[in-house]
């Protein structure tokens, strides 16, 4: 039986949980229908990818230049060649997952990922984009590029109503389009896993546990994608954004006998949470109720932490996809078309604040009428059927991709309004 070669795309190598999650949850969808074959995977760092994986090959991606990082010389080079034998050998490329439609991030941003469509077309390979978001996009030449090159690809499976508006807005033929869900709604976890990192301490009567997954905001990319500085006024929201974490979690932990945990969904630079961790901490009163898990975790430890939780604050948009399946009450902070895109397929809308006009009495607020909401069971039971139609809507993806490989693409895409 001939072996089947998939090269995957994604933000993978940088140290952010959610972006490792969507790598290991479709590994392991097309793996389960794709049982003979073999993975690459471009990674932003092939080493860390390497010592964490044991499944497929990991080359560089490119994404911080044209020599990888950490090597030397010739060496340095030697992913151009591995990349293009990647391209030639591969019968299927797949871009996993994640916001890379947008143009906020970087200007570059959605010509960095396309770039490896574009590639994959010229080999002329199979192209797949598996379960992505797209918006905001302000950029003509990108909206532009999009449309000509998408309309070229196999699949594109998008995560959300908006994402699948926007691309259908842009000009791409429903043919091809497929409304899906995020991968990582199907990730695996223990729930005794790595729970010691958690040093759980019951003071006093506190036993209500309040995780916060927040990161630093208001910064911008400068000259590259591993430097970052404030945007004008970015400090002074910055400032006003970790004041109100702060309010909030002394608000927690003196009405309602919390303990809160700071848990980091990425550690690396420029990116990493724990600073935002540290910043709110040292302006938290009752400090011997708070808790900042420094580890770096891996996804299924994470989701693992999450499933001990009661209440979630969370930024980091796969923070609350992990948290979602518990049914317990969560209030997000949006600060892309993402989240908002994930709050609404879960009719959960009414429980983001947009990180611009956050302040601790909204907090406040909203975790009020959020408590009183989780009491419905009515309201339970029509989460718990969301939550797993976006399960199921996320499995149907592999499905489409062995049709595409085996031929069978004649099967018809249906699409609904979430």
């Amino acid at each position: 039986m001939k072996i089947i070669q998939i090269l995957v795309s994604g933000g993978y190598g940088n140290g952010n949980a959610g972006d490792e999650a969507l790598m290991v949850v479709i590994y392991e969808q097309l793996i389960k229908k794709l049982p003979n074959t073999k993975f690459y995977f471009l990674s932003d760092d092939p080493a860390y990818s390497r010592s964490r994986y044991n499944f497929g090959e990991f080359i560089y991606s490119g994404r911080f230049g044209l020599f990888e990082p950490g090597l030397k010389g010739l060496k340095s080079l030697k992913w151009i060649l591995f990349s293009f034998l990647a391209f030639l050998k591969t019968d299927l490329f797949v871009q996993g997952g994640g916001t890379v439609l947008q143009d906020q991030t970087h200007p570059f941003f959605i010509i960095f990922w396309l770039s490896k469509i574009f590639i994959a077309k010229l080999f002329l390979k199979k192209t797949v984009m598996y379960g992505i978001g797209a918006g905001l996009i302000t950029g003509a030449f990108n909206k532009f590029i999009i449309r000509i090159l998408l309309n070229r690809m196999d699949l594109i499976t998008v995560r959300g109503q908006y994402s699948f508006d926007l691309l259908r807005k842009l000009g791409i033929k429903e043919s091809i389009l497929m409304m899906s869900a995020d991968p990582v709604f199907n990730l695996n976890y223990n729930s005794d896993k790595q729970i010691d990192k958690l040093n759980i301490i019951k003071r006093d009567d506190h036993s209500f546990n309040v995780c916060f997954a927040i990161r630093r905001w208001y910064l911008r990319h400068l000259v590259s994608l591993e430097k970052k500085h404030w945007i004008p006024k970015g400090k002074e929201s910055y400032d006003r954004l970790v004041r109100s974490y702060a309010l909030f979690a002394d608000y927690l932990i003196e009405k309602h006998n919390a303990n809160i945990f700071f848990i980091s969904m990425s550690i690396k630079e420029p990116n990493d949470d724990r600073i935002a961790a540290r910043d709110t901490f040292n302006l938290v009163k009752q400090k011997r109720f708070c808790n900042i898990v420094e580890d770096e975790l891996s996804p299924d430890e994470i989701k693992a932490i999450l499933s001990r939780m009661d209440f979630l604050l969370g930024m980091r948009f796969h923070s609350l996809v992990f948290f979602a399946e518990f049914l317990k009450p969560m209030l997000a902070v949006g600060y892309g078309m993402k989240t908002y895109d994930l709050m609404n397929v879960l009719g959960l809308e009414d429980q983001m604040l947009e990180v611009n006009k956050l302040n601790y009495a909204e907090l406040e607020r909203l975790y009020g009428k959020i408590m009183v909401k989780y009491k419905d069971a009515e309201f339970i039971s029509m989460l718990s059927r969301k939550i797993a139609r976006q399960r199921e809507l996320a499995l149907e993806i592999p499905i489409r991709i062995k049709d595409i490989l085996t031929k069978n693409n004649n099967s018809k895409i249906n699409n609904y309004h979430v």
